[in-house]
């Protein structure tokens, strides 16, 4: 398909926002990879890379994939992973009208080498735009992939991902190998991302699994949430959002444990004024409307607090489909999809309802 082709396809997805606040559902949080793509280790010249195996061999159920590593097996994965049909069948249920999709962070690949990093990007940024224009341009809206650790080659990448393939904008890691969302190399892609209105979502990525972590899914079910704090915190304090006020940022996962936290933060900050390492000692209250957070936490007593802690207006409804330790639990999440649309946040008034499907995601896509 032609980049033009790619170009005039995706952008489709800005007219679905048209109706949004009318009763239609976006889920914020969703993943999607290719269903194959080369051995990049065989493409760069050294390991590390993530390749999709497909043989039947040692899969929990017909036409899955595993993940694998250097021969390492991460998860395994399931058609849906790549499928937009079957995604789609799986939304109708669900009741969801829109999927904002994005890749996974096992294949942000910050680690590599910039121009590798770069290409790989292009390949599986390519890939999205054309499984979009051909089979769901009016169910999905695109967010891509750019090699961070390379910040020309990540502006460049974005660029072409907004202009050339019509994408809402970009999903990043929490950190980019030593760097966080603070680093002064980082500077240009926030200016790059508020001049081109590009929706930014951070993701947890490369969460510690080794030493004591390495049991009881401690780097998932804890990681998690610090690894999101650490990245709002630094993104915060910062000043990013001082510096470029029409940043459109999304952080994952309910913001993990900030809305826990923060009043420490607000502490620490209160007392930051003869203390090094704060760029921005001031109270997060003024920051509340300028950055957002999905809803994907556990329990209806933590939803409850997010929406009182975060504001109902900065909240939009994420699932992580089809992820296993996303929303819904890997043994029935198709199943738990098929309800959520209808079940999740069904105690809340209709206008906390709109907000958090549909009014605050178009406001943050927009």
């Amino acid at each position: 398909m032609s980049s033009g082709a790619r170009a005039s396809s995706a952008r489709g997805w800005r007219g679905l926002l048209g109706d949004v606040g009318e009763g239609v559902k976006v889920d914020f949080h969703t993943h999607l990879i290719p269903k194959s793509w080369p051995d990049f280790s065989r493409r760069y010249g050294y390991p590390g890379f993530v390749h999709i195996d497909h043989s039947q061999e040692h899969v929990e159920a017909d036409g899955n994939a595993r993940l694998v590593r250097d021969s390492e097996m991460y998860f395994e994965v399931g058609p849906n992973c790549w499928d937009l049909e079957r995604r789609i069948v799986d939304m109708d249920a669900a009741g969801i009208d829109i999927q904002v999709v994005s890749t996974i962070p096992e294949l942000f690949s910050y680690w590599a080498k910039g121009d590798d990093a770069a290409d790989l990007a292009r390949i599986l940024n390519n890939d999205m735009s054309e499984q979009i224009a051909l089979h769901g341009n009016d169910r999905f809206i695109g967010l891509g992939t750019v090699p961070l650790q390379a910040p020309e080659l990540a502006v460049a990448e974005l660029q072409r991902c907004m202009c050339e393939l019509g994408f809402a904008g970009v999903i990043i890691g929490t950190h980019i190998n030593e760097w966080s969302l603070d680093a002064p190399e980082l500077i240009p892609f926030w200016e790059a991302a508020e001049d081109l209105g590009a929706c930014i979502l951070v993701h947890p990525n490369n969460l510690e699994t080794k030493g004591r972590d390495d049991k009881y899914l401690v780097a998932k079910v804890c990681g998690i949430g610090a690894e999101i704090c650490h990245g709002v915190t630094c993104f915060l304090t910062a000043g990013i959002l001082d510096k470029f006020p029409l940043l459109k940022v999304c952080f994952a996962y309910g913001g993990g444990s900030f809305p826990y936290v923060r009043g420490e933060i607000e502490h620490g900050l209160r007392n930051a004024s003869s203390q090094e390492g704060f760029a921005n000692a001031v109270s997060k209250d003024m920051y509340f409307g300028k950055f957002y957070c999905d809803s994907i936490v556990r329990t209806p007593e933590s939803r409850k607090f997010l929406l009182e802690t975060m504001q109902e207006e900065n909240v939009v409804f994420g699932s992580d489909y089809p992820a296993p330790l996303g929303e819904f639990s890997a043994s029935s999440r198709t199943e738990k999809y098929h309800a959520a649309g209808k079940a999740v946040f069904s105690d809340y008034s209709e206008s906390t309802r709109k907000k958090l499907f549909s009014e605050n995601a178009r406001r943050l896509l927009e």
